[in-house]
């Protein structure tokens, strides 16, 4: 692929002058034979610059396909290591006995709320460049995520400023969230590029219409061509 694009401006340059020279070529005709050749001839070139223009806009849509989809892939990394995390910090909370073990679990669900953010900003960012893209049910269940960790975080805090009462709301706050995020965790794709390939499918879909178009003209016309010279 970066072969091609890195030819395409000089084939477009040598279609230029090719074009250039048969039109040169027409005007000195010397029968109608011949000049209806040169047609064809044109023909040939400006579906051969056709085929190039679809190849480089083709090649636009599949570098930005990866760029995205490595984005997200990114993001989904994040959000499986912050509830990788999140899940230890949850188990080693429930079984803190120590002021340093709550403190420690504590920190532990800060990291994963971070990584969280991360992953919400990172699709927000693909949203808003990309607004064909519909991000969102990943969205939403990375906004309600860090809700709940929010909380989970703050019952912390008020278990180590010996706030039983507010730890207690705190809790109370972090499950209602966290099974809300349980539910929309059972509407994502397991893998999230699905619904980028889906996207730039589509945008690629004229190009390749485009391509094959003129590649059948092209076909067409070196087909005359050889039947003009024999």
């Amino acid at each position: 692929r970066k072969s091609v694009a890195d030819a395409a401006p000089g084939c477009g340059e040598m279609l230029a002058k090719t074009r250039n020279d048969v039109e040169l070529c027409r005007q000195a005709a010397l029968s109608e034979r011949d000049s209806t050749a040169l047609d064809q001839v044109r023909d040939a070139v400006d579906a051969r610059a056709d085929m190039l223009e679809a190849a480089r806009g083709a090649i636009a849509v599949v570098d930005e396909y990866q760029l995205v989809a490595s984005k997200l892939d990114e993001a989904w990394d994040s959000v499986l290591s912050a509830d990788a995390i999140a899940r230890m910090a949850t188990k080693a909370a429930n079984e803190a006995d120590t002021e340093n073990e709550v403190s420690r679990a504590r920190d532990a669900t800060a990291k994963a709320r971070g990584q969280m953010k991360h992953a919400l900003k990172q699709v927000n960012s693909l949203t808003k460049t990309h607004a064909s893209l519909d991000l969102s049910r990943l969205h939403d269940y990375l906004k309600i995520r860090v809700e709940a960790l929010d909380h989970a975080v703050a019952t912390s805090d008020a278990l180590l400023a010996g706030d039983i009462d507010k730890a207690s709301l705190e809790n109370e706050a972090y499950n209602t969230a966290d099974e809300r995020a349980a539910k929309l965790a059972k509407k994502l794709s397991s893998a999230p590029r699905d619904a980028v390939q889906a996207v730039f499918s589509a945008e690629l879909e004229p190009f390749e219409s485009s391509y094959e178009a003129a590649r059948d003209k092209v076909i067409e016309a070196d087909s005359l061509i050889r039947a003009y010279r024999g």
